[in-house]
């Protein structure tokens, strides 16, 4: 089963919260909002470099944007794994999928990792490793150790990206068991393991 981190094509549309502070409420908390959620008032980055409309807009990696057909198509599959809340984004329906799925399968002995100290809190992962035993039935999810960090796929949630016909994202394969963690010489780089939609 391999792993992977999406990232966004150079060239597609970004959000952001029009209040900074609004961050905040979009970061990973693993109780569910849903109840109490009131839309946050969001806007395109507006830059040349991002032009391309996309149907998952970008923000950050820990956060699937999901707008206009995407909602529908993919809503009911992401349903599983975590909830759809509703954002306000002029000239689009847009949602911010929060996955409420972590699992413990981050091999941090064989992966490469930086910490903050004395607290020996996760910092950063360069290269991953996972406990392969642990993965049976994740499709997306975080690890338990670095619950802020990114959203991972494996192949089948991916695949379920490809049905919908829409784009677009970069996936990064980190890891597969036969393998091992995937390197790459500079930073996007996209390789042969790599899946793009």
């Amino acid at each position: 089963m391999r792993i992977y981190r999406m990232d966004p094509p150079g060239d597609c549309h970004w959000v952001t919260p029009v209040d900074p502070a609004d961050n905040d409420r979009l970061e990973y908390d693993s109780a569910p909002l849903a109840e109490q959620w009131s839309p946050i008032e969001m806007q395109l980055v507006d830059g040349k470099g991002y032009q391309r409309m996309t149907s998952f807009p970008w923000h950050l990696n820990r956060l699937l944007m999901l707008r206009d057909d995407a909602i529908g198509a993919l809503g009911p599959v992401l349903a599983d794994y975590g909830e759809l809340l509703p954002l306000d984004c002029p000239g689009m329906e847009l949602n911010v999928f929060r996955n409420l799925v972590t699992a413990d399968v981050l091999d941090e002995e064989n992966s490469a990792i930086k910490y903050f100290e004395p607290e020996h809190e996760l910092w950063e992962v360069n290269s991953y490793a996972f406990r392969a035993d642990r993965l049976d039935g994740l499709m997306i999810f975080r690890t338990t150790s670095w619950p802020d960090g990114p959203l991972l796929f494996t192949d089948p949630m991916i695949d379920e990206f490809e049905r919908t016909g829409l784009g677009h994202l970069d996936f990064f394969a980190l890891w597969d068991p036969e393998h091992g963690p995937y390197q790459r010489a500079a930073e996007g780089e996209l390789i042969e393991q790599d899946r793009r939609i």
